[in-house]
């Protein structure tokens, strides 16, 4: 599949992502896509404005691709700011500017995520890199790229302190985590996958769309273009159990465990008594009871060639 060039760009720049000021790679970048022959216009996200409007903006603006500069949280701003439904046409592309940016690291636009402002290899990507169809998932009526999570991963979400992710990253989650797996003692849930029904008490579920959960490969056989959601419940209440789920995860054992059901699916209903919080792509979207669902080849996004020849 050939290179595309676009004639009309557009940056959606969030300046309080990650953890150092990246405006001068970004004005090198805008240069760089200018001597390939991109139109780039850049929009600045501000307190009152954020980054899905701006994309919304960026579209009716006549934006062939729209760039999200920042995390994966910005990324997920544009996805839906874009309306995939009604743009299909609409590329999107991405500057890992953000605290963890694991889509780039997931399709290989950078290796080295805390370091944010990668912008060689980035650009690289976006003049010589290919489109590829993605899926995407749907939880409500919001999309999501890379995962949706219920329990306590979205409790963790929720209490991030934002300085603290500012200053220390990824360490911001692990001192959220830390905070929240004190307290928590999980819900009984309901959760349909496609049509089998689970009950039981769980910490978590996890519904991931790409192999890497945060940097940990927790859905191994994940691949986001089959048209597939991967489904981890991890079940139990106790502290215990918690910490042995944990481990599994990062040992990578934890589809061997019995207190973990695991399933490829397409439709997802979970409920939760007492209700449970839920996050898409590390960003809170409200609470359970929520229905999962997976867009086939959803969204058309730039990834470097080595990932769709791999």
């Amino acid at each position: 599949m050939a290179s595309p060039s676009y004639k009309n760009a557009a940056i959606i720049y969030n300046p309080v992502a990650g953890q150092r000021n990246v405006r001068s790679g970004i004005e090198q970048t805008i240069g760089r896509l200018a001597f390939a022959g991109w139109r780039t216009a850049l929009y600045e996200t501000t307190i009152e404005v954020g980054a899905e409007e701006l994309a919304r903006r960026a579209v009716a603006d006549g934006a062939e691709i729209v760039v999200a500069a920042g995390g994966d949280g910005t990324i997920n701003a544009v996805v839906n700011g874009i309306d995939v439904a009604k743009n299909p046409h609409v590329t999107l592309g991405v500057l890992p500017i953000g605290t963890a940016n694991v889509w780039a690291r997931e399709v290989g636009i950078t290796s080295f995520p805390q370091l944010t402002g990668d912008f060689k290899n980035a650009t690289d990507t976006l003049i010589h890199g290919v489109p590829m169809l993605a899926d995407l998932g749907l939880a409500g009526d919001r999309y999501f790229l890379l995962w949706a999570g219920v329990g306590l991963d979205a409790l963790i979400t929720q209490e991030v302190h934002f300085e603290l992710k500012r200053w220390a990253g990824g360490l911001a989650f692990a001192e959220a985590g830390v905070r929240a797996g004190l307290r928590y003692t999980g819900a009984r849930v309901r959760v349909t996958l496609d049509n089998e029904v689970f009950e039981n008490d769980a910490w978590f579920v996890a519904i991931s769309n790409i192999r890497l959960y945060a940097h940990v490969p927790l859905a191994k056989n994940a691949d986001v273009t089959d048209g597939l959601l991967d489904v981890h419940l991890f079940a139990g209440n106790t502290p215990p159990q918690y910490l042995k789920h944990m481990a599994g995860v990062l040992l990578g054992t934890h589809t061997q465990d019995p207190d973990v059901v695991y399933r490829q699916c397409r439709h997802i209903r979970i409920e939760a008594e007492p209700a449970l919080p839920v996050h898409v792509d590390a960003e809170p979207v409200g609470n359970t009871p929520m229905t999962f669902a997976v867009v086939p080849r959803g969204l058309r996004v730039l990834v470097p060639r080595e990932f769709i020849e791999a």
